[in-house]
């Protein structure tokens, strides 16, 4: 079983829900946008998304994707030519599918690639910890065709320079604000994961009886068996 099965479970389960699936639809990349670490200032905005006040989320898992064999980029709500209000709540899903060794270098690779993808005229800020995205578009990118397919292209072209990884599924959720607090408790699940694996890998002495995380190493099975092999390494 992967380690994120159980959320991932429960996302794929909201996306395949009617009323969800029905406005779900597949676009084609758009690639070949320039990438630049640009700051859009507020005079400049066109369209923003994930204002935390409007509704943000992001979080990303991976597993071995065996029933996802090609890059998919999916989008419910508008995209940036169909946006008439300057902002709206914004959720980023992505699932990657791949073969990997170690996990915790798995996890740093894909949100380092996450992180560094910068397109130029539209600001990206992260918040790991709120598991949060912010994206602002100045105008002229927005005049010259800026499509959210070139954010999903950009996004799966460094997802794919990590080793291992074979596809990936870019899912955007624009405007929907139930929608995106709904997903946000699997999302939280996939979090205390995460954090769980960084802990463990980071730190010298595995105090489980103290740790925060000891509830979800003690549910999630595959966290058990980096546990007690990151044990048996340390005091080898």
């Amino acid at each position: 079983m992967s380690l994120f099965a159980v959320p991932a479970v429960q996302v794929a389960q909201i996306f395949a829900e009617p009323a969800v699936r029905d406005r779900l639809r597949v676009v084609p990349r758009k690639t070949g946008w320039p990438r630049a670490d640009d700051v859009v200032l507020g005079e400049d905005v066109a369209v923003e998304l994930g204002n935390p006040k409007d509704g943000s989320l992001f979080f990303l898992h991976w597993d071995s994707g065996d029933d996802l064999p090609a890059d998919r980029l999916q989008l419910l709500g508008p995209d940036i030519h169909e946006i008439e209000p300057r902002g709206l709540a914004f959720a980023l899903a992505l699932r990657v599918a791949g073969s990997f060794a170690d996990e915790y270098e798995t996890f740093c690779a894909l949100k380092n690639a996450v992180y560094d993808t910068r397109l130029q005229g539209l600001s990206i800020r992260m918040l790991p910890s709120r598991q949060s995205i912010w994206c602002r578009l100045e105008q002229q990118a927005r005049n010259h065709g800026f499509s959210l397919a070139h954010l999903g292209a950009a996004l799966g072209e460094s997802l794919h320079a990590v080793a291992g990884v074979r596809s990936v599924e870019v899912t955007m959720v624009v405007g929907d604000k139930p929608l995106v607090k709904r997903l946000s408790r699997p999302a939280a699940d996939i979090a205390r994961i995460g954090g769980a694996l960084l802990k463990m890998n980071e730190e010298m002495d595995l105090d489980c009886e103290h740790c925060e995380y000891w509830d979800v190493c003690e549910a999630v099975a595959e966290l058990k068996r980096i546990r007690a092999r990151l044990q048996t390494e340390r005091h080898a």
